[in-house]
């Protein structure tokens, strides 16, 4: 798999040097080849102004006194670079609420991992580009779910959002930080000619779009209607170009490119603004929290989950029948979330 390509687009949109030969061994090495993308997703806060009805994040607790304080993010940080992490990935709720996320991303770029964001936009003034640009953001993807605004608006519940959120694009943009619109594609967009307008849309501002599918997750969960079919799922496809979108990473940018999932192949996991991990920010099952015990230990007992090793990757597990008869009525009945997942489930299937 193509992962010095995932580590351009999710670096600073220019290569990588080769891994050196000379790199100082690091606890990843005994999970991961050498040249392996290993991101890590840091949910800063699960706050935000929106109110989404797709979010996949909508489901958990906003408590701001539980989440990480500065010195305990900073710590969290240092332990993604000691275990060997590549990059980054500041996500929410809004990022951009945490008033210490500048010095968050400037310190991730000090210890030599680059900085990814994602952000509604609506924080993003000349000032606060700029001010991102400064501290070392690589990244940043920028949500645009329709070309209408008053349709975009009103999905995420803030009046003016759209218009605001254009002007981010084009202000981080103008500042040198690689500007993508993240976007999601669902069957009544597809269908309806929304998903293409916003890939033309992305074209005429001169970004490429990041487009995310369903899934069975969040708001979601219940909601067997929004998955592709396989109709729906080659029609999506035949949208992709390596100059307009891609379908989450750069491993699917064509019609002819399978999709890979980067949290069932190793690329990255997820800590939550608790502490939890968790393979991705959609899934709800956590396999321990790093305030109780090390990361490599939490990151082991997760890899060695048979999730990991009987899926191709082509799809999430949440969308996954098997996966679903499982764990599905433990995600709707709970009360908190993510659940601790059952440490004994390791077995290969």
């Amino acid at each position: 798999m193509p992962f010095r390509k995932i580590k351009q687009m999710f670096g600073f949109g220019k290569p990588d040097p080769a891994p050196s030969v000379n790199r100082q061994p690091k606890p990843r090495d005994k999970y991961l080849p050498h040249d392996h993308y290993l991101g890590a997703i840091f949910i800063i806060t699960y706050r935000c102004q929106c109110s989404c009805s797709h979010c996949v994040s909508g489901i958990y607790t906003k408590d701001k006194d539980k989440e990480f304080s500065t010195e305990g993010a900073k710590e969290l940080i240092r332990k993604f670079a000691d275990f060997g992490v590549d990059c980054v990935a500041f996500f929410g709720g809004e990022p951009l609420l945490r008033d210490d996320i500048l010095e968050l991303i400037r310190y991730t770029r000090e210890i030599g991992m680059s900085a990814l964001l994602d952000s509604n936009g609506w924080m993003i003034d000349e000032k606060m580009a700029g001010d991102l640009a400064e501290a070392g953001l690589g990244v940043i993807n920028i949500s645009i779910d329709s070309v209408d605004p008053e349709i975009h608006d009103k999905g995420r519940g803030i009046p003016g959002l759209f218009e605001q959120a254009i002007n981010a694009i084009k202000l981080c943009k103008s500042n040198g930080i690689t500007t993508l619109i993240s976007s999601y594609a669902d069957r009544e967009k597809l269908n309806s000619g929304a998903t293409q307008a916003v890939i033309d849309f992305g074209k005429k501002l001169g970004v490429r779009l990041r487009y995310f599918t369903p899934l069975r997750s969040g708001k979601w969960l219940d909601n067997e209607e929004v998955i592709f079919k396989p109709e729906d799922l080659k029609k999506f496809k035949s949208l992709l170009s390596p100059d307009g979108a891609c379908w989450e990473n750069d491993f699917c940018d064509s019609p002819e490119k399978d999709f890979h999932c980067l949290s069932t192949a190793r690329g990255q996991f997820t800590v939550t603004a608790f502490g939890d991990i968790t393979p991705c920010p959609a899934f709800e099952l956590a396999f321990g929290n790093v305030k109780e015990e090390p990361l490599e230990d939490i990151l082991k007992r997760m890899w060695s989950h048979y999730i990991f090793n009987r899926t191709d990757g082509k799809d999430c597990p949440l969308n996954d029948p098997a996966f679903r008869r499982e764990y599905a009525d433990k995600i709707r009945n709970a009360t908190k979330y993510p659940i601790r997942i059952d440490e004994h489930v390791t077995r290969e299937q």
